[in-house]
């Protein structure tokens, strides 16, 4: 009797060494991981992380809303201390220093044998699948983010794309060859510890149609996870290495997604948190048994909320409510100083031109006139 086949892929999130913990560690002067995560990272069949930084010298940023960031190329050796086996690079940095950055983070990865996924100089090879033998069992990880500034497209390349028409084939395609495929996402609302309604019934959807795992970062904090129809969904990792001198307590939180495959049984999530850079500590460590307590039962609440579609409804409301005057400024184009006045007067609201935004409400909720505003945008700022 054949013996049964066990496989264990560990999933971490937000990888950006960047600023000036690079001296700290070219210097080595410096403990990144604690002992007991090392032994967390090192004991798999394959290991997965999001690369939210390019891997690069380059000095041209490309023009976009948010920061540009980078890391050395030198630091390949951190990623190597840790064993990470594959870089997924679908988030939006990667493309931050252009063709050059992502050419630079590709040559580097290679190099170094640490394999990639979710990113290209073009978009054909933005979104292919990547695919390896472990344990005599194919393994392939279908990587996409959502769509901001780094996604790839005709013309240039970068990351693959968030589209649920294109990565629905991507995951058919690796469901036709592949003994496991895992789904890896980046998206979600930053600093918002709950998945959109969208976003529940789109990564469900993904299991729906092949997929055995889905895996999400992005939101800089962690979020709940489920088993649906006996496939594990994670909604958010938190960042593992991100350091941040003035950010929230959830910034600091994180935890790693260890899934073991038995075939034919179901997978099965462990979940494995962590602090990472807290206290200007640029360390991922193992919890107390006190802040494993705490922690764990964050997580359980969070979970508590996703298992109860009202409540999940509840938190996204008043999500809105809390992001509504800041939102609002920004889509009737009025300046910074502007918004800020408008947070601390909010009274101002009725200044607002309704029927302008009504213009914009139709532009992004029909589709035909989103593809039509997409394309008219981006024509004019590419000049």
């Amino acid at each position: 009797m054949e013996s049964e086949k066990s496989i264990r892929i560990l999933v971490a999130g937000d990888f950006a060494p960047n600023g000036p913990v690079q001296d700290a560690y070219l210097f080595g002067k410096h403990k990144f991981f604690d002992q007991g995560i090392l032994e967390v990272l090192l004991e798999k069949d394959l290991s997965l992380f999001n690369l939210e930084v390019p891997l690069t010298d380059a000095n041209s940023p490309i023009k976009k809303v948010g920061p540009n960031l980078k890391a050395r190329p030198e630091i390949v050796e951190l990623i190597k201390q840790a064993g990470f086996d594959v870089a997924c690079l679908a988030n939006n940095h990667i493309w931050d220093y252009d063709e050059k950055g992502l050419r630079d983070t590709l040559d580097v990865c290679h190099q170094n044998g640490i394999a990639t996924v979710g990113a290209g100089l073009s978009l054909q090879d933005a979104t292919k699948a990547f695919y390896r033998n472990v344990k005599g069992m194919t393994v392939a990880i279908v990587n996409f983010s959502e769509n901001e500034f780094s996604n790839a497209s005709p013309v240039h390349g970068g990351a693959n794309p968030m589209d649920i028409i294109d990565n629905l084939r991507q995951i058919q395609n690796a469901r036709m060859t592949a003994d496991i495929v895992l789904v890896i996402v980046h998206g979600g609302h930053e600093y918002y510890q709950y998945p959109s309604p969208r976003i529940v019934k789109q990564y469900r959807f993904y299991v729906e149609n092949g997929a055995d795992a889905v895996v999400a970062h992005h939101s800089h904090c962690i979020g709940p996870y489920e088993m649906y129809k006996e496939k594990p969904i994670v909604y958010s990792l938190g960042n593992f290495f991100f350091p941040a001198n003035t950010a929230p307590q959830s910034w600091h939180e994180g935890f790693l997604a260890q899934l073991t495959f038995r075939s034919p049984k179901p997978p099965v999530l462990r979940i494995i948190p962590y602090q990472q850079c807290h206290n200007n500590e640029n360390i991922v460590r193992s919890l107390t048994s006190d802040e494993l307590i705490d922690l764990e039962r964050k997580i359980t609440a969070l979970c508590s909320v996703l298992n109860d579609p009202a409540k999940l409804d509840r938190k996204w409301n008043i999500f809105v409510d809390s992001e509504y005057l800041s939102c609002l400024g920004q889509l009737s184009m009025i300046g910074r100083w502007r918004r800020a006045l408008l947070r601390r007067q909010p009274w101002l609201i009725k200044l607002l031109n309704k029927h302008k935004l009504r213009v914009m409400q139709n532009h992004i909720s029909c589709e035909a006139h989103r593809d039509l505003s997409k394309a008219v945008l981006k024509k004019y700022l590419d000049i």
